[in-house]
């Protein structure tokens, strides 16, 4: 874990996938970094956990971080960065994501329905009434 440690710079894919093809847990929250999210990072099999929030990050959000049988993300933290464009569908891939969050981004268009469910971000609901009929829970996304 490295998150809050000042650390500057970009995240050269290809070196990290090739270095720690075993890495479980990706922490750089809170820190300097900028450039794009490296794509590369989707071809870490082991990959369970992304926590990229709270820097300088731009641009969109990779298609390619949810490799067809390679998704196993179960944690992917995006939020307080500058990344724009939309959500890939790609996202849907995902199936065992239950912690997801993009919010104060520069996200534009509509979350991939798929995204959008009961198991995304759960405690986000925590303190809410029991009625579900009314939920939109592409809220507890892009609160």
């Amino acid at each position: 874990r490295m998150e809050n440690n000042l650390l500057t710079g970009t995240l050269h894919g290809p070196s990290i996938a090739g270095m720690m093809p075993g890495l479980e847990i990706l922490s750089l929250s809170d820190n300097d970094l900028s450039g794009l999210v490296p794509g590369e990072l989707g071809s870490l099999p082991e990959l369970r956990y992304l926590y990229l929030d709270s820097n300088h990050f731009v641009g969109p959000m990779p298609g390619q971080l949810a490799q067809i049988g390679r998704a196993s993300i179960l944690e992917l933290w995006l939020q307080d960065n500058a990344l724009s464009g939309t959500v890939p569908a790609s996202y849907t891939r995902f199936y065992q994501l239950h912690d997801f969050f993009v919010d104060g981004n520069k996200l534009t268009g509509a979350l991939p329905p798929d995204l959008c469910g009961p198991m995304v971000n759960a405690d986000f609901f925590a303190d809410a009434p029991n009625s579900t009929d009314e939920r939109n829970w592409c809220d507890s996304i892009a609160c």
